[in-house]
């Protein structure tokens, strides 16, 4: 397992009108990645995402879901997000895999302070259409390779469900 892949159990709170559980990491140093791998899968749909409780990160980010089922695989490839000051949001292309489809946004967060990037992915109903595994990642995309994400911009939520109701 990767050790810089924070464990995830997915959130199924079904027709619960909750926010889905976060696990907080406190970001110790600038990086240029963050990310999680899912466990716990329930439904043939996942949504992550990272939330910033600090300050919003550098713009643009790239965000990449993945997901292993019993006969196939899918990826959302890497989607780029990019905001202004204003907090004007421009997603890339969001492309479809394997019969799954993927969209992916940033914005203020729902729940509390701070800003949200995520990105969602959804199939057909069917059998074996449950993922088995599943990882998020959230990449630096700025040219000038800088760090996106620094301790300022966290601490930082990481989660990952879907309503199922």
């Amino acid at each position: 397992t990767d050790p810089g892949r924070v464990v995830v159990v997915f959130d199924s709170p079904g027709a619960d009108p909750r926010p889905l559980k976060e696990t907080p990491v406190v970001l110790t140093g600038p990086t240029t990645r963050l990310a999680m791998a899912i466990t716990n899968l329930s439904y043939r749909g996942v949504v992550c995402g990272f939330t910033f409780a600090g300050t919003r990160p550098t713009s643009p980010v790239t965000i990449t879901i993945s997901g292993l089922m019993n006969t196939s695989s899918f990826t959302s490839g890497e989607v780029l997000i990019r905001w202004s000051d204003a907090g004007v949001v421009e997603t890339g292309q969001v492309q479809s895999n394997n019969g799954w489809s993927f969209s992916a946004d940033a914005y203020p967060n729902r729940n509390g302070p701070g800003w949200a990037v995520s990105i969602g992915a959804v199939t057909g109903e069917g059998n074996d259409v449950v993922p088995t595994a599943a990882s998020c990642t959230l990449n630096a995309a700025g040219s000038s390779g800088a760090a996106s994400f620094v301790p300022a911009n966290g601490p930082v939520g990481y989660w990952a469900g879907f309503a199922t109701r």
